[in-house]
Order: structure tokens, then C-alpha cells, then sequence
């Protein structure tokens, strides 16, 4: 009888370890800057206000929040700064999408300097995407040796003369502004987006910051990629910051109006993987045929200078960054530059 039951035990070990994993079900909500209708998030009619994103207790806790495999919907314009506040895993990220004409826009995004860091702000939450495609299959940015707009847009609307986006006169005030924040983000993805107008530089007696301050995205983390959009009037572009062995995927994106596109930066004994820069269109001037970032002598850092690719590390305690590759291919790069 004895041996019946040690049979039987073990057999339903082994069934218990031969089963399929769970079932994440997958659930949506929506978001937009004031609460709609119901207010309980279903759709756009109906919508959670923005400050439920940004409420940590909404995340990873159960039915009814934001879990793994879920798709968090922007809806309409939202002028506050939205935080993530919970990874996603392997298999199932959480998706950040952009309904169809949704946006981020405010007087300037937050800057480096603060929390959040920026319009959008990952937080340091892993296996994150965004998506400014509502379709979900319709790519944008640089795509087959065409330029195609992008759904989902965020930028900085600010008019003056301090900020990161001076599109009424010069630039004065140091803002340190970005798009979207996406530092220690490990395996997450940026995609489908026009971010612009981080600095919007009308003349070369604009002379606020450093070059490299007012960027589209920031991004470190292994598994890192920003493809498939557009990114323009910013001093920095989209700026990599590597820590460890780090890899960097940037590719089908369009650059213009900005005075370093790609930055590559990392400082004493770090260490990049791998980088990839592929099929991208790099242009100093937009339809306008101008390059507003023509070098300024009285500018901080001896002056903007363009670049398509700015790659640099610092030494520390005479330490010195290393990237074991980095692979550059079938870009498009042209236009007034110096």
C-alpha cells in the first residue's frame, strides 16, 4: 500500500511540473488628462484621469490594475508628465500606446534634474514598451528610404524666452528638458513617436546650455532600441548613457533640426556590449533647407556643432569607458553641418 501512494505521489509531481505556464490575460485601459464618462477606464469615452497612471497602488496589484501583458491607451492630449510605475516581464511587457492624434504635450518636460525626468518617465521599470502606433502594424519614421509621419506625437509647446523650447524668440533659460526618460530600462522600447521641439533654436545668438541637455529620449538598459520615429528641434538628440554591458538597438528613425543626433556616452571603467545604428535618415536641415544649430562662439562649450553621431567617454581616476562594438550601417546622412 505504501509503495501505491509513493507511486502516486510521484506521478502527480511529474504532472504538476508538465504543465504549461499560466495564462496571462491580457487587459487594457485607458487614459487621458481628466477622467471621461464612467471614469473607469474601458475606453477613451470612459476614461481614467492621469493621475491613475501615475498612482503606484494601480500597478501590479492584482485584477482591475496595470500587470505584465496589460496596454495602458493614451487618449487625446495630456499636459502632465505620466511615470511609469511597474515593470513587465519576459513574454509580457506592459505597452504604452498612443491612441489615434494622442500626445504628450506641455510648456517643457520635465528635465534631467528632476523626477520624472521627463514627459515620459519609465522610471527605471524594466520591459516597457511605447508605441505611438493606435493600428499596432503600421511602422513610421524612416521607413524604406521614405519619410513617414508618425501617430503619436510629444513635445514641449512653450512660447518665451526661458525653457527648453523657445519657438517665439531666443532661448535663454536652462531647462534640461526630454521627451521621454528611459535610464535603467533594461529590454524596453521606444517606437512610432514624433518627439520635438525639446530646444527649438531660431538663431545663433540663442545661447542657453551645453549641446547635449535637451533630448527626445535618453535611454540605458541592456536590450534597449528606439526605432521607427521621428525626433527634431533638440540639442541632444537621443542620448545613450552606458553603465555595464549594455545593448543598444537605434534604427528607421529620422533626424533633423538638431545639433547632435545620436549620443554615446559613458564615463570611468563602463562597459557597452554591443550598439547598433542602422537605416536611418540624419539631416542638419528640415524641409526649410535652414540648420538652425550653425556654430554660436559665444555659446557654452566653445559653441553647438553638429554632429550625426557623438560618441565620447570620460575618463574617472584614469579610468576609461569601453564599447566591445559598434556597428554602423545604411544610414542616410546630409545637410548643412559644420
Amino acid at each position: 500500500m505504501q509503495s501505491v501512494i509513493k507511486i502516486s505521489l510521484l506521478v502527480a509531481v511529474f504532472a504538476s511540473l508538465s504543465l504549461p505556464p499560466p495564462t496571462v490575460f491580457a487587459a487594457d485601459y485607458y487614459i487621458a488628462q481628466t477622467a471621461a464618462g464612467a471614469g473607469n477606464g474601458t475606453d477613451c469615452a470612459d476614461a481614467y484621469d492621469y493621475t491613475w497612471f501615475n498612482t503606484e497602488g494601480n500597478w501590479n496589484s492584482g485584477p482591475g490594475t496595470i500587470n505584465p501583458g496589460d496596454t495602458v491607451h493614451l487618449c487625446g492630449t495630456i499636459a502632465n508628465a505620466l511615470t511609469v510605475q511597474a515593470s513587465g516581464t519576459s513574454g509580457n511587457p506592459i505597452t504604452i500606446r498612443f491612441e489615434q492624434g494622442a500626445s504628450i504635450q506641455m510648456p517643457s518636460c520635465p528635465s534631467q534634474q528632476s523626477h520624472p525626468a521627463g514627459c515620459l518617465d519609465t522610471n527605471s521599470q524594466t520591459w516597457i514598451v511605447v508605441d505611438g502606433d493606435y493600428t499596432g502594424n503600421t511602422p513610421c519614421g524612416w521607413v524604406n528610404g521614405q519619410s513617414v509621419a508618425c501617430n503619436g506625437l510629444i513635445q514641449n509647446t512653450l512660447a518665451g524666452t526661458s525653457g527648453g523650447s523657445c519657438p517665439g524668440g531666443t532661448c535663454t533659460g536652462v531647462a534640461w528638458t526630454n521627451g521621454i526618460n528611459a535610464t535603467g530600462c533594461n529590454n524596453c522600447e521606444i517606437k512610432n513617436l514624433t518627439i520635438a521641439n525639446m530646444y527649438v533654436r531660431t538663431s545663433t545668438s540663442d545661447n542657453s546650455e551645453p549641446w547635449n541637455v535637451d533630448s527626445c529620449a535618453v535611454l540605458s538598459g541592456t536590450g534597449a532600441s528606439f526605432h521607427n520615429s521621428i525626433c527634431h528641434d533638440a540639442s541632444g538628440g537621443v542620448q545613450l548613457s552606458y553603465a555595464g554591458t549594455d545593448k543598444f538597438t537605434i534604427y528607421q528613425n529620422e533626424f533633423y533640426h538638431n545639433s547632435h543626433n545620436l549620443v554615446f556616452s559613458g564615463g570611468g571603467t563602463n562597459a557597452a556590449g554591443s550598439v547598433y545604428f542602422h537605416d536611418n535618415y540624419v539631416h542638419f536641415a528640415g524641409s526649410d533647407g535652414i540648420s538652425p544649430w550653425d556654430n554660436c562662439p559665444s555659446c557654452p562649450d566653445d559653441g553647438y556643432h553638429q554632429s550625426g553621431i557623438h560618441a565620447y567617454g570620460v575618463g574617472i581616476s584614469g579610468n576609461w569607458p569601453s564599447v566591445n562594438q559598434f556597428w554602423i550601417y545604411n544610414n542616410r546622412m546630409d545637410g548643412p553641418g559644420n
